[in-house]
């Protein structure tokens, strides 16, 4: 059994208690304290008022967000344009500071019996490859060539402790080098064999050999350029 604390009205069931209560509590305040009720009740907004605030809210939130991403993006674009751009050039200086002039490593490119053998083996393309890929180890600091994959075709080179790009007739005097280093060490090889050049096995081998290291040189130096090119650049 409910007993009402108002009207001390009692109910065997509880939701009907509920509903009596609920009235009963307002009809049994005095005039006064339903007036101070209402006064201090008059600033609580209503439910369509919150909603009012709430969607002012979200709409401010949506704008600042707005100016967020776009002050974002500004300060992103301003940290790329203000990042200076390292050329090639300013790259290589600072990276490879101890790599060999240009004139230095050339007059240190040797070229033996065993590169001479190996061009016979193949051919004069080859055989020079072969010589410059010894002499340029990219792992090496003081590798004196460099190459980059947005310059195709192009080499780099160290002149006066600065590396520039080496012009084509660099690059013609460092095949001539080796022109003339190979075809030293071919007389060598020819004048240590001159007992053997009546024998039919070493005729043949002779005439074979002499023309691989007769032929036309500028037929085959872009050739190398460009098999060197693909071995350097990184």
């Amino acid at each position: 059994m409910h007993h009402c604390p108002y009207c001390q009205r009692s109910y065997q069931r509880k939701i009907y208690y509920d509903r009596h209560v609920s009235v009963c509590e307002i009809l049994s305040k005095s005039k006064r304290e339903r007036r101070l009720e209402s006064e201090e009740n008059a600033d609580t907004p209503t439910v369509r008022d919150l909603y009012k605030v709430v969607m002012e809210m979200t709409v401010k939130y949506n704008r600042l967000e707005q100016k967020y991403q776009e002050l974002s993006q500004d300060m992103a674009k301003l940290g790329t344009q203000q990042k200076p751009k390292i050329s090639t050039l300013d790259g290589l200086n600072l990276k490879y500071s101890k790599a060999l002039e240009f004139t230095v490593w050339l007059n240190q490119l040797k070229v033996n019996r065993d590169d001479l053998l190996y061009l016979f083996k193949g051919d004069y393309s080859k055989g020079v490859l072969s010589v410059l890929k010894q002499s340029l180890r990219l792992e090496d600091e003081a590798c004196a060539l460099r190459s980059f994959n947005n310059k195709d075709n192009v080499f780099y080179m160290v002149e006066q402790k600065k590396w520039i790009m080496m012009s084509d007739e660099m690059y013609t005097k460092l095949m001539h080098n080796l022109d003339k280093k190979f075809m030293t060490e071919f007389l060598k090889w020819q004048t240590e064999n001159k007992d053997n050049m009546y024998l039919d096995d070493f005729s043949l081998e002779y005439a074979k050999n002499v023309k691989k290291i007769m032929i036309t040189r500028e037929a085959v130096y872009s050739r190398i350029k460009r098999d060197l090119y693909h071995y350097l650049k990184s």
